[in-house]
């Protein structure tokens, strides 16, 4: 009697926050698939949007047409916990010996997705995750924009050690997330996704991944298509709050995964990503911090970060004021007024009249140069308005 081969089960956890709108897509791309060993996982991160009776509903009518899904389970979080910690959970879940995270408004490219994954993993059996291509459409899936990676990433994939692309990540997160899948062993030896991160578990984990001397497996074969308007990309709602979570994401996987490593890196990557780390603070403290501010910590801050202040705007006026960023010189200028304003006042018993001199002169030029710099941007946009219309 020829013995049954039993194919290694695959999860697919479907994750969904705010999308439970467009969640069908992505069973209906899990219940055509033709691998026949198939464990689905559908969790909701705490969302008011999620129908958890109408989708067992969805879920048993779609299960009568394919026995390949063998186990289905469901989890609400009662509240939002974010991508890392949620991802977690849905793969404390699993019984599979692979997983791949799948967005709600997302899907498999073919019925062949997770069949040609299962199969590298089959021949390689040491990777401990396998990428394959992407595409990004459009928002009813049907219009493909792009397919990532390109060709320069997916050879450094394919060419370059752990140790390189590890460097190579430092400063561009370049592996297609979407079209990733985990083998389970991933995470006995790297540990779980970092819950100290909220939303970039990708960038976090595969810069731990490559810096341990592993690397994701590439293979040339489309798994996956991406909608337009998912988390970072395209996503118009929320996109104060989502950028003020993303750039603190940022702060912390640099403080974590790549400025305590650099003592091996060449000096002047060193010094690039420390600059790096000291301008998302910057940034941070400038875009979602200084409105709060009241009065006395809009002083020390611009105290703080004079130097710095017009050292950039001297840059921003020379490379990229022509038509670009008046709202970044409207902004410099403006925080120099108000250092001028403060310092009038009463900081020369603090510093001296010299140095409150030296600062309020600065601050007036700035301000000087901003109700120049303001009209000028104004008639250059109004004239390249109407030169684009002739």
């Amino acid at each position: 009697m020829k013995e049954t081969i039993v194919e290694p089960m695959f999860t697919v956890g479907i994750v969904s926050y705010k999308n439970y709108n467009l969640i069908r897509d992505a069973i209906d791309s899990v219940f055509i698939q033709n691998y026949p060993n198939i464990e689905l996982i559908v969790s909701n991160d705490g969302s008011d949007d999620f129908d958890e009776q109408n989708l067992r509903e969805y879920l048993e009518l779609k299960r009568k047409d394919n026995c390949n899904i063998k186990i289905i389970k469901i989890n609400n979080n009662e509240k939002n916990v974010g991508t890392c910690k949620h991802l977690n959970i849905v793969k404390s879940m699993a019984t599979g010996s692979y997983i791949m995270f799948m967005a709600a408004d997302d899907a498999f490219y073919d019925e062949n997705s997770i069949s040609n994954i299962v199969q590298a993993f089959t021949e390689n059996p040491q990777s401990l995750a396998v990428c394959g291509r992407c595409g990004m459409y459009d928002y009813k899936l049907e219009f493909a924009s792009e397919v990532v990676p390109v060709k320069e990433v997916y050879e450094k994939l394919e060419n370059l050690a752990p140790e390189e692309i590890y460097k190579e990540l430092t400063t561009s997160m370049f592996i297609p997330t979407a079209a990733t899948t985990y083998n389970m062993k991933a995470f006995d030896i790297l540990g779980d996704f970092d819950e100290n991160i909220f939303l970039i578990e990708d960038w976090a984990f595969f810069l731990k991944m490559t810096r341990n001397g592993y690397k994701p497996l590439y293979i040339h074969k489309e798994v996956s298509k991406h909608r337009d308007g998912g988390g970072c990309h395209g996503n118009s709602a929320g996109v104060e709050s989502f950028n003020k979570i993303f750039t603190i994401d940022e702060i912390k996987i640099m403080e974590i995964e790549i400025i305590p490593y650099l003592s091996s890196f060449p000096k002047k990557l060193q010094k690039r990503l420390k600059s790096r780390l000291k301008f998302l603070k910057s940034n941070y403290t400038r875009k979602f911090l200084y409105n709060e501010f009241n009065r006395k910590e809009k002083l020390f801050y611009v105290i703080a970060q004079f130097p710095y202040l017009v050292i950039e705007l001297i840059k921003r006026i020379i490379t990229e004021y022509i038509g670009k960023d008046r709202f970044t010189i409207n902004y410099y200028c403006k925080v120099a007024l108000y250092g001028a304003i403060y310092t009038s006042f009463d900081f020369e018993q603090i510093v001296g009249s010299f140095l409150n001199s030296i600062i309020i002169n600065l601050s007036c030029v700035m301000f000087l140069l901003y109700a120049v710099l303001v009209p000028l941007h104004t008639l250059y946009n109004l004239v390249y308005k109407i030169y684009n219309k002739l």
